[in-house]
């Protein structure tokens, strides 16, 4: 599943599984969070743990797409 703006879904994180969330922009649409995404980022994850965070901005996109993240962070 993917968020944007989900004050709520951060908060039942733990019930839909951190595992299965990943960020989306919805870029170029109208309800895109851009140009704010990271103010939203910065609200939504306020208190929410640097592993969690790192999981569902990162690891669970680069697990279900197959990215090489070793090869990428080079």
């Amino acid at each position: 599943m993917s968020f944007q703006e989900d004050d709520v879904g951060m908060r039942l994180r733990e019930r839909i599984a951190v595992d299965r969330l990943m960020r989306g922009a919805d870029h170029p649409h109208s309800e895109s969070s851009l140009p704010k995404s990271l103010d939203v980022l910065d609200r939504i994850l306020d208190g929410v743990p640097e592993d969690e965070c790192e999981q569902m901005l990162c690891k669970t996109t680069a697990d279900l797409y197959q990215f090489d993240v070793e090869k990428l962070g080079s």
